[in-house]
Formats: C-alpha cells, sequence, structure tokens
C-alpha cells in the first residue's frame, strides 16, 4: 500500500476516534447532595426575575442622624455596585431603614446581592392581603388609584358618629377639623359640647377608615387622601341623640366656609319607615332640614339604610328623599354567615346581606360585609353593617368630586346610580345599582374634562414585517409637571421596536411635548412577550409647568401576524407640581396589521458569515420530508442571516430552509417577521440526521476542501468541523425552533 494513502486512512481513523471521543466521552458522574433551590431562586427560575427585600447590616452609631448617615451610605454601595441594572433594580430606598426593595432579573444578581459586603439577607418581598381590598377591588376603586391617579385628595368628608380615633397611624393626619355633641358625653370633661371628637367605642374609627385610611397598619381607605371633618355625636356605647345629629350638621353648615365639607356620611339609623320620610314625624321633619340646608352648602348627605333585614322600609336619616341611602353587600364569597337578624346560607360576591334594609327609597348598594378597617386604639377590626357600605359610596362621592370639583349633587347621585352595576335583591325583586368608582369617575372625566391623553393616530395600518409609528398625546393639558403611561397591546400582532436610533435597546422616543426643558425619563421599556409599554417623564424643579397640546412619546411597532390589536391605555396618570392628579379623558387606538413581505433571520451554527442558505415556501402543509418544486416564492440569506420573500402568506403553509451539511429548517403558516432559527451543522450526507455517517464523511474528507465536508465554510475539512458534527450528534431534522 502506499505509504501516503496509509497515512491518510491513520489520520482519519484517529480522526474519527477524536470526534466520537469529543461527541460522547463524559466524566464519570459522582453522587452529590441534591441541594433545593431557596424561594429567591425558584421565583427568578420560575418568573424571570423576583421582588425582593434587601436588608443591610445594621448601622452602629449611637446618634440619630449618624446612624442615618450610616445606612445612607451603605445603600448607595449597594445601589452604585449594580448601577447598570441588567442583575438588580432598585424599587423603594427607604429613608431611615437599613434596606432597599428591588427586582433581581437574574441567578448571578442573586449571588452577587447576597455576596454584597453590606447586605445582611435577601428575601422574597412578601404579597399581604386584607379584605378593605377586596371591596376595593370589587367596586374598582384601585383601578381609580392606579389608572387614573385619583385619591380623593382635596375633598373633604364629614362623618358623623362615635368620633374617630385622633391618634390612629391611617388617621390622624386626615382629621382637618373636629368637634363634638354628644349629651353630657363630649371629651374631656363629659360635656354637652366639646373641641375633641376623640372615639372612644370604635364605630366612627372604623367608618372613616373605610373612606380615608392610609393603608399603614390597616387596610387603604377607597379615598385615602381625602380629609376627615370628625364629629362626634355618639356617646362610648355607640348610641346618641337625634338632636345631635341634627346639631352636628348644622354646626358644618354653619362653619362650611372653613370645613369646605363635600359629603356627609351618616353610618346611624332610627324607626322604621316605608317609603319617603320627610315629614313622618319631628325627627325627620328635623332631620330633612337639616339635610336641605347641608344640600344648599353644597354638600351630599348619604345614610345607611339599616340592618334589621327589612325589605319593605329603612330607618331614617336614610329615608328621608334628599338623602341618598346605602344598602349592604358581601365583596367576597364568605360561605355560610349568621346575624342577629337573618342567616345567609352561601353569601357570595354582591350578593344583598340579609340584614340590609331595603324599599323603594333605596338609591345604591355597596360592599358592607365583612370589612377590615381602622381599630380604636390601632391597628385593624372587621365589621358589617350598612354603616360600612355607606363610607363606600362617600369615598366614592369623594374620588367623583376630585375628579371635577364643580360637580352638582344631582350630578353626583345620577351618575353613582347609572354607571352601578346592577344587582337583583331575590328577597323582594328590586334592581339597585352597586356603585362602581372607576366607571363613575370616567363618567364624570368623560362629561365635564377637556384634557384627554389619546394614541395617535387612532388606527394605524402596518404590513407585516414592516414598521409604523404610534404617538402618544396629551391634549389641552394645564400646569402638566409629569406624566406616567402604561399601553397594552397584542404581542401575537406586533412587537415595539426601536424608535430612539440613539438609544439601542427597546425605547419609547421622548416626545415634541419636552422639547427645550429640562426633564428626566423616569421610565422607558416595552415587553414584547406580554405585550406592555411603559414610560414615564418628568419635569426637573425648579421648572414651570407645561400647558397645551403635545406629544408625550413615540412608540414604534413592526407587524408580527395578520390581524388587529387595540391599544389601551391601561394606567394614565398626569401630575401637577404639586403631585396632585390632573383629570383626562382616555382615547385608545387601534393596530392594525395587513398581509405582507415574510422575513427572518437563520443563523448557521459555527459560520460567521450566514449567506447563501435558501428559503422556500411551499404550497404544501409542512412535513419531515418534501419535494421543493421549482418556481416557488423563495430568498436567499445574506451574510447576516436575513432573509425577505414577498409573498401572500396564506397561499404557502410551510416555510422550509436548506443549506448544505445542515439540518432542514421549518416554519409552519410563516407571515410577516418569523423571528430567527439556528440551523445545526453536521448533517453531510443530507439524511436528516446526524450520525456516524456524517462523522465517517468528514473524516475520509479529512485536510481537503471538501465543500460538503467543510461544514463550518472555512475551506478546509479539519477538527472543528469534526466537533461541530460530534456536538450534534444523534439530532435529527427538521428543525422548527425559531425564536
Amino acid at each position: 500500500m502506499n505509504r501516503r494513502v496509509h497515512r491518510k486512512i491513520l489520520q482519519a481513523v484517529g480522526a474519527v476516534a477524536l470526534a466520537f471521543a469529543l461527541a460522547s466521552e463524559r466524566p464519570p458522574a459522582q453522587a452529590r447532595p441534591s441541594v433545593p433551590l431557596d424561594p429567591v431562586a425558584r421565583a427568578i427560575q420560575a418568573d424571570g426575575s423576583a421582588r425582593v427585600v434587601v436588608a443591610l447590616r445594621q448601622p452602629y452609631a449611637a446618634s440619630a442622624v449618624a446612624r442615618k448617615a450610616q445606612v445612607t451610605q451603605a445603600q448607595s454601595r449597594v445601589i452604585q455596585a449594580f448601577s447598570s441594572g441588567e442583575d438588580f433594580q432598585l424599587v423603594h430606598r427607604y429613608e431611615t431603614l437599613p434596606g432597599l426593595v428591588g427586582v433581581v432579573a437574574t441567578s448571578a444578581g442573586l449571588d452577587a446581592l447576597r455576596r454584597h459586603p453590606d447586605v445582611q439577607a435577601v428575601a422574597l418581598d412578601a404579597r399581604v392581603y386584607a379584605s378593605l381590598t377586596e371591596s376595593a377591588t370589587v367596586i374598582r376603586a384601585d383601578r381609580v388609584w392606579n389608572d387614573l391617579g385619583l385619591t380623593g385628595a382635596g375633598v373633604n368628608v364629614a362623618v358623623l358618629d362615635s368620633g374617630v380615633d385622633r391618634n390612629h397611624p391611617d388617621l390622624a393626619d386626615h382629621i382637618v377639623a373636629q368637634h363634638c355633641f354628644s349629651k353630657s358625653d363630649c371629651p374631656p370633661n363629659r360635656t354637652d359640647e366639646g373641641e375633641s371628637a376623640q372615639d372612644e367605642h370604635g364605630h366612627g374609627t372604623h367608618v372613616a377608615g373605610i373612606i380615608t385610611s392610609r393603608g399603614t397598619v390597616s387596610p387603604r381607605g377607597i379615598a385615602p387622601d381625602a380629609g376627615i371633618v370628625a364629629v362626634r355625636i355618639m356617646d362610648a356605647t355607640g348610641s346618641g341623640w337625634n338632636s345631635d345629629v341634627v346639631t352636628g350638621l348644622d354646626w358644618i353648615v354653619a362653619n362650611q366656609a372653613q370645613l369646605n365639607v363635600k359629603a356627609v356620611n351618616l353610618s346611624l339609623g332610627a324607626g322604621r319607615y316605608n317609603g319617603a320620610c320627610d315629614t313622618q314625624d319631628a325627627n325627620t321633619i328635623i332631620q330633612a332640614a337639616a339635610v336641605d340646608a347641608a344640600r344648599r352648602a353644597g354638600m351630599i348627605v348619604l345614610a345607611a339604610s339599616g340592618n334589621e333585614g327589612l325589605m319593605d322600609a329603612m330607618t331614617a336619616p336614610a329615608c328621608i328623599s334628599s338623602v341618598v341611602s346605602v344598602g349592604a353587600t358581601y365583596d367576597a364569597n364568605l360561605g355560610s354567615l349568621s346575624w342577629l337578624t337573618c342567616a345567609d346560607s352561601n353569601a357570595t360576591t354582591d350578593q344583598i346581606a340579609c340584614f340590609s334594609n331595603s324599599s323603594s327609597m333605596l338609591d345604591v348598594l355597596a360592599p358592607g360585609s365583612v370589612i377590615f378597617s381602622t381599630a380604636l386604639g390601632g391597628g385593624q377590626v372587621n365589621k358589617s353593617g350598612t354603616s360600612m357600605a355607606t363610607p363606600h359610596v362617600a369615598a366614592v362621592a369623594a374620588l367623583m368630586l376630585q375628579a371635577y370639583p364643580n360637580l352638582t349633587l344631582a350630578e353626583i347621585e345620577t351618575v353613582l346610580k347609572n354607571t352601578g352595576a346592577p344587582i337583583k335583591d331575590n328577597r323582594n325583586g328590586r334592581v339597585t345599582p352597586r356603585v362602581d368608582a372607576l366607571s363613575a369617575v370616567t363618567r364624570v372625566i368623560s362629561d365635564h374634562v377637556t384634557t384627554l391623553v389619546g394614541v395617535i393616530p387612532a388606527s394605524l395600518s402596518v404590513a407585516a414585517g414592516a414598521a409604523a409609528t404610534t404617538t402618544l398625546q396629551v391634549n389641552a393639558a394645564r400646569d402638566l409637571y409629569s406624566v406616567t403611561v402604561r399601553l397594552a397591546f397584542d404581542p401575537n400582532i406586533a412587537q415595539v421596536i426601536d424608535a430612539d436610533l440613539n438609544a439601542p435597546g427597546t425605547q419609547i422616543a421622548i416626545g415634541s411635548l419636552w422639547s427645550g426643558r429640562d426633564y428626566v425619563v423616569t421610565r422607558n421599556q416595552a415587553d414584547n412577550a406580554s405585550g406592555l409599554v411603559e414610560f414615564a417623564a418628568t419635569l426637573r424643579a425648579p421648572a414651570s409647568p407645561l400647558s397645551g397640546t403635545g406629544a408625550i412619546a413615540f412608540v414604534a411597532w413592526r407587524g408580527k401576524s395578520t390581524g388587529q390589536s387595540a391599544l389601551t391605555l391601561q394606567q394614565s396618570q398626569l401630575a401637577r407640581p404639586d403631585g396632585g392628579a390632573i383629570p383626562h379623558k382616555i382615547k385608545n387606538g387601534l393596530l392594525q396589521v395587513q398581509p405582507g413581505p415574510i422575513s427572518g433571520v437563520v443563523l448557521l451554527q459555527g459560520r460567521a458569515n450566514h449567506g447563501g442558505a435558501t428559503v422556500y415556501l411551499t404550497r404544501e402543509l409542512c412535513q419531515p420530508t418534501m419535494v421543493i418544486t421549482p418556481g416557488l416564492p423563495s430568498a436567499v440569506t445574506a451574510a447576516q442571516g436575513r432573509f425577505q420573500i414577498s409573498a401572500p402568506p396564506g397561499d404557502y403553509p410551510c416555510l422550509r430552509v436548506i443549506q448544505s451539511g445542515y439540518l432542514v429548517g421549518q416554519k409552519s403558516a410563516p407571515q410577516g417577521d418569523t423571528g430567527t432559527i439556528t440551523l445545526p451543522g453536521g448533517d453531510v450526507i443530507a439524511d436528516d440526521v446526524i450520525n456516524i455517517y456524517d462523522l465517517t464523511r468528514i473524516a475520509s474528507r479529512y485536510g481537503g476542501n471538501d465543500p460538503v465536508a467543510d461544514v463550518n465554510g472555512d475551506g478546509i475539512v479539519n477538527i472543528f468541523d469534526l466537533t461541530l458534527v460530534a456536538s450534534n450528534f444523534g439530532q435529527s431534522g427538521p428543525v422548527a425552533d425559531w425564536r
């Protein structure tokens, strides 16, 4: 045998042996104990990120000032260590506590965070829940806070009750005025009248918390920034006199210029009255007069219907015709419940509670059982009754009045009724609206507010694979200082692409509204997986606020698949320099994607130049083996692997990618941007599987320039081709892993 031929055979055999060694040899497995992932690591693995609380090491200084300085320095060191924001994003920085709240995006970030010398521990930020939160969700008050930025700020509500705990951390800052009218019982000297409305029973504290609790140690109130004018008209046993109720109303009217009360909450009542009771007896006559005086002074008066389970009667003052009377529903599925007067065997959300009085004079319903709210002495407690339902409605009125302070009392009552969810009382067949805070506030804004945040154009068309731009615009703004928007879209129809060429990555371009002003963008990102765009910007102090019309931001889209997607402003907040919300209307948009070119990227494993792969469209459904008919629409990939084929998507149900030496790629029902696929290298004999025959073929051509065996295209068949094939040994095609 020729020595040169003999040497080549030995080289080939050696190469095949090496290839098998690379493909199949593994170090011997060693038994090691299974270590379960901790909760933070599990959350990152499951959700892609985790919201965490970071406990820093305790400061050691003796004085409060020095301790705060140490905390600030430690916080800054940790924040600076993760300044890129890739592994850890700051959510909140405590003022005096040694800690941070943030989002960890990677396991490496978690490890680095825990190794930081200033970090003592990292744990999941625990989610907490409360029953008043349920009632806020039922009436959609949480949407008013989060989406519209309205919290009742600037609106005062008078609570005539057993008083308010002036020291409760969730209420103390909200008490704008107080007074007492209670026969021989006003604190501190047990007089008939006094300047202190300190609660000694708990009912009034609970009611006030439903309206305006800050949410620190008890659930957040429905209008958490409303002011409270506390008038104590009941004693420590929870009872009082009708004369004191009337006296309290009279005092509010007399002092309205200073108090500026917009709503009066009366979670109390007495008697049994069918129909309107304005002139039924002396008590109701004087009550009606007091209510009318309050209305003339610009106050809407709300009262509880009573808890006796009456089906055609209510207590006074709820039965007075000019009062908005309120009945109670359940705020959750609570099962079997028993009360003093009745029982509900299967209480469900929005079911009218059996204890709730009803008559032809009943105006609205609201959650009244089981409601957690502020407790006398601090903390929280649960109570049930129409007394708990009434402050829900008073608080919704406060939200409406913040949106448009010039609402008439008739408009408030009409909107509350017309926007509420209709609930049927199975006891008497009567249908009454259950208040809906979001619908009520939205109606007020729609009817009265000129400022608008909208998606421009309202309807936008784009071809699949092509790009187009949407403008987020504010019209007729006044005293605008900051903007926050969250736009939802269907990620199956379109994807967000770079709108700012000077800022790589998914970016939302800043709008012309900010031109020439000193501003900072605090939120700018798009999530093409969940279909959300988030943008926030604010002027830097002491800049003067903006007024007029202009673009907030620009969002660039690429059509992905034929269809249409609503562009929905899930959150839209405009704020003044003092942080107060600017009420505004919302105008959503529509993105329509029409058939267009089919495009994508094909990457050839092991190559720097990905050009030359042929992409075909076929008239047959995708199958493992297909015959390519001449004349079908096709394209050849460029050096970066990109291709584009102009053809109607519906006519060609399969896209097929072919490159010599690689497994075939496929895509069913291709349209628009198909994404990116990487073809595994090594199928040199083109049988749709990478096996020993491919290794043998390469080994037999080793050292030569056979273009088929030269998988990585570097001009020579060598160890790199063998390694590539060995790494894919056993894989079969067609592959369809487009991303």
